[in-house]
């Protein structure tokens, strides 16, 4: 089962799906009966539903109470747990969304001395009130600025009179209320500097009425009388790493003694500090082993001087002694989301269904009506946990083996997750692995491992021992490398996606790029080999999608083709037998399938196509039925292979092709209505190329007698001259942009010998040029996996707009901030640097990195300064400031005075306000909670990064 599963796949597998693709005439006349093959959808009782108590998604807070319960704040999850003194789990509340008793990113949490509960709803702007039971007393709080308003809110704490004091971070505010909402008093903020309140991101407050705050911009803690006024400080007022440097801190507590420790949120460890700031003491570095944090948020001291630490990316809640901290320390809880991210399954001969769930790196097991049964693992190296686990797979006797590749190794448990052996060792030796992949099984237990970077398979028996080995085909896609005894080497490799073992122990591997299926008997040898790409099919690849294998008893082969949403059934030898799915109607989000013992499919589908997590597993069977009057779609219409001319009817399918140089494919209901396709040879190619390196034989202009765009994306393809390329250059197809005058390189293209293809949904010019070829950046950083982000975050850096950091993360979840906002639009948007400054009043505060994007931005009008003449490249910028830069970017109509219908359109500048409700309309820029623009929130650089991805989807779809 391969993982490389994401989204944007288009199938169904129902009852209507087969209709038309493994339809049988019984008879010639067009309305006469037809019998149909076909899969339809079984109901599983269970519905494949998690339980998830005791299980977080980014715990940002705890607080405790008198009775020692703790209360965490399950962000993510939208929901408060609460567990008893002694750990067990005892309640929950909670869902996401803005009615009362629901959250949109609750922040922090604390309980009173008569054990109420108040939490601060983060993007629902607003403090709710809740008993020890979860029940829903009331609230206070919306958007704005007024007295009981916020913007941004993040931080909670109670004075021993349980009054309330909020950190409202965009409003430059701390304000204390009563605790019933009555406002008591504001203290300002709205410069830098020591003292000066700009981003308070976490309060406490001592026995004797101080209050501290940990100002997440400044990189300062503050310590407040009871009157607000400042009477100590310390920090370096930058990021640091020394003792008593701060970067980004997100939690504080006081003990009774009056020392403050301070969760040092980015340098993932806690500092203590005296109350006058001297420096006492600190631990914790970056890790998942107790004593180690992943970005320490919210904290609080139970009555015997215990830390509690809200661990948020390793989703527990890690326990210290106040005197030997990491000798003392403790933790519980793991990752859990009420959307689990699923990986690859494997079906026994029961009919329990293994899965691999990525956020928790563990293991879930459903039985065969659907019900959660059981689960095992967690992150970490021990025996029985995971590192990045890829595949699994179970025997006979109901062991499941998991290939742990973080790990190098694979680990055998019995059905009931009991660990029984591993076998580990990293290197290139026989039995060790470098890169544990797929894996298959066969009939007597054997274990076959793809060995990924030392290009092998490893064959094992189920207790561990190698039996063989054999490398990989090498499938040479072409291009010159250099010479190795007066032959031309290879310059690349396909690799295998993924494995099947079929009845007879027949081993089946299938390659990226091209498609193709290799066959090897039981013992290694190469059998056959053909491609999962069936007659006139272009074998179109993508990284973002999954292309799985798998095989039965008979030794049929099934290969999951996501590109065009659909399954194939091969025989051994490779003959084509029957596809299932592929343009239909209905449209279901695959990623990923496994074939069970029985014949049944389970189905991994996404809800969402644009979010990963939103996946329910779905169990199909196969079936036959007749259809008395069914009239069968018209056949697709032949290929005209060299007139450049084709009329097909609605929702036909066809070829075209110009003297078998340019082609167009035309899947089954790209079109809605009639249509005539025609290419032609440009006659102005030599004014369009210029000084460009033309591969093609000419410039293709395609053209259709419709003006919408294609209801699916149609293939095209060309035929280039590969001797043309120099040397560090590569293929690429282009098309004109008439009214910009310039070629644009289409993405998602195919090179498979001397022809490339790429799917396109509208027609213009197009050619194939030559281009240098530059070293795409990493794509994979070690912070986030599992992230939601994750997927947009590859496809921000596949594009160049932005980079990971030197330490391998990306950091998705930091402040983005003026000066690398500017610099991701900039490169978005292919902004030549500009030399020497932007005239700024604080031009020496903005790094090397982004002073040519800062002037090219500044020179072009996208980007404005301050009043006081500064830029302020280090302050974080405001969801406003970004929609201003990004529609002056895209020359965007802003009419002003127009309300924009966001929640908040009384609280959006007037200079933003424009903007605003041009990339709503665009579909660019969303509210956040209750619909609010937020205009004056902060941005991570995940969220960025999905806007400035947005941003250039529309572009494209605009050209």
């Amino acid at each position: 089962m391969s993982k490389r599963h994401h989204k944007r796949l288009a199938w169904l597998l129902s009852a209507a799906l087969l209709i038309g693709a493994l339809a049988t005439p019984l008879a010639t006349n067009t309305a006469e009966a037809y019998r149909v093959k076909g899969v339809r959808e079984v109901a599983m009782p269970g519905g494949f539903q998690l339980s998830t108590e005791g299980l977080f998604d980014l715990p940002s807070d705890i607080a405790i109470d008198a009775d020692g319960n703790r209360y965490v704040v399950d962000q993510n999850n939208n929901r408060i747990q609460k567990f008893k003194a002694d750990g067990s789990f005892e309640r929950m509340w909670g869902t996401q969304g803005s009615g009362n008793g629901q959250f949109n990113s609750p922040e922090e949490i604390e309980v009173d001395a008569d054990g109420n509960v108040y939490v601060l709803d983060k993007y629902n702007y607003r403090v709710q009130r809740f008993d020890a039971d979860g029940k829903y007393w009331g609230h206070w709080g919306s958007y704005g600025d007024g007295d009981a308003q916020f913007k941004d809110p993040t931080a909670l704490a109670l004075d021993a009179e349980g009054n309330v004091y909020i950190g409202d971070t965009s409003n430059f505010k701390i304000r204390k209320f009563s605790n019933s909402g009555a406002l008591l008093a504001v203290w300002n903020g709205d410069s830098s500097g020591p003292g000066n309140i700009s981003f308070p991101e976490a309060i406490d407050v001592d026995a004797d009425g101080n209050v501290y705050v940990a100002d997440y911009i400044e990189q300062y803690i503050i310590k407040l009388d009871q009157t607000g006024q400042v009477t100590g400080t310390w920090g370096t007022g930058s990021n640091g790493n020394a003792d008593g440097q701060l970067y980004n801190p997100k939690g504080l507590a006081v003990d009774g003694n009056g020392d403050v420790y301070v969760a040092d949120t980015y340098n993932h460890r806690i500092q203590k500090f005296a109350a006058d700031g001297t420096f006492l003491a600190k631990w914790g570095s970056e890790g998942n082993e107790t004593g180690q944090f992943r970005f320490p948020m919210g904290m609080t001291l139970d009555d015997e001087g215990h830390l509690l630490v809200a661990d948020g990316q390793n989703a527990r809640i890690q326990q210290f002694s106040a005197d030997e901290e990491e000798e003392q320390a403790s933790a519980f809880g793991s990752y859990g989301s009420i959307n689990p991210r699923w990986g690859p399954g494997t079906v026994d001969a029961d009919g329990n269904l293994y899965v691999l769930e990525y956020g928790s790196q563990s293991v879930m097991k459903f039985d065969s009506t659907g019900v959660h049964a059981d689960s095992w693992g967690g992150a970490g190296s021990d025996p029985g946990r995971f590192f990045y686990p890829s595949d699994l797979e179970t025997d006979a006797e109901g062991n499941v083996y998991v290939s742990d590749s973080g790990n190098y190794r694979i680990q055998k448990f019995d059905g009931s997750g009991e660990f029984v052996e591993e076998w580990r060792s990293e290197g290139d030796e026989e039995g060790q692995f470098n890169g544990v992949g797929e894996m298959g099984r066969d009939r007597s237990g054997n274990l076959y491992v793809l060995d990924e970077e030392n290009h092998r398979m490893q064959k094992f028996d189920p207790e561990g021992e190698l039996l063989l080995q054999w490398p990989l085909k090498t499938i040479d896609l072409g291009g010159e490398e250099g010479e190795e005894d007066g032959e031309l080497g290879p310059r690349f490799f396909a690799m295998p996606l993924d494995i099947a073992v079929d009845g007879n122990g027949n081993v089946y591997l299938m390659f990226e790029f091209n498609g193709q299926v290799v066959k090897y008997d039981t013992n290694g040898n190469e059998v056959g080999e053909w491609s999962a790409a069936l007659a006139g099919e272009e074998w179109i690849w993508d990284f973002d999608y999954s292309y799985q294998i798998e095989a039965d008893a008979s030794g049929s082969v099934y290969v999951m083709d996501p590109i065009r949403g659909s399954i194939k059934q091969f025989s051994s030898d490779g003959r084509h037998m029957a596809t299932w799915g592929e343009n239909e109607e209905h449209i279901a989000q695959p990623v990923g399938f496994s074939l069970a013992p029985d014949g049944r499919f389970y189905v991994w589908e996404a809800e969402d196509p644009f979010d990963s997590e939103l996946v329910q597993i779905r169990v199909y069977e196969r079936y036959e039925q007749t259809y008395p009057d069914y009239v069968p779609a018209p056949a697709p219409a032949p290929v005209d292979p060299t007139k450049g001319h084709l009329t097909l009817a609605a929702g036909q399918a066809g070829e075209v092709s110009l003297d078998n140089e340019a082609f167009v494919s035309v899947p089954a209901g790209a079109a809605d209505r009639a249509i005539t396709i025609t290419i032609e040879k440009a006659s102005d190619a030599e004014q369009l190329i210029a000084d460009r390196d033309l591969l093609s034989g000419a410039v293709f202009e395609l053209l259709k007698d419709m003006t919408d765009h294609f209801k699916t994306p149609v293939t095209v393809s060309f035929v280039f001259d590969p001797e043309k390329l120099g040397e560090g250059q590569r293929a690429g197809i282009f098309y004109y942009d008439e009214q910009a005058r310039e070629w644009i390189e289409l993405s998602g293209f195919t090179v498979k010998d001397n022809r490339i293809s790429a799917p396109v949904d509208h027609f213009t010019k197009f050619a194939v040029l030559a281009i240098d070829d530059v070293e795409p950046p990493a794509i994979d950083f070690e912070d986030t996996d599992g992230h939601w982000a994750q997927e947009i975050i590859k496809q921000a850096v596949g594009r160049g707009v932005v980079k990971g950091y030197e330490d391998g993360t990306f950091r998705p979840d930091q402040t983005v901030t003026r000066a690398e906002f500017t610099k991701m639009l900039a490169n978005a948007l292919e902004l030549p640097e500009a030399e020497g400054q932007a005239s700024f009043a604080d031009d020496a505060e903005i790094g090397e990195w982004a002073k040519g994007a800062v002037a090219s931005a500044a020179g072009a009008g996208f980007i404005q300064g301050y009043k006081d003449g500064t830029f302020r490249p280090n302050a974080p910028i405001s969801r406003a400031a970004m929609a201003k830069m990004i529609a002056a970017a895209l020359e965007m109509p802003e009419p002003a005075g127009s309300a924009t219908g966001f929640a908040d359109d009384a609280d959006i500048p007037s200079w933003a306000k424009g903007a605003a409700g041009a990339l709503r309309e665009a579909g660019i820029m969303e509210g956040k909670g209750a619909d609010a623009f937020a205009p004056s929130a902060s941005a991570t650089r995940a969220e960025a990064a999905k806007l400035i991805v947005l941003m250039l989807e529309k572009l494209e779809l605009s050209q």
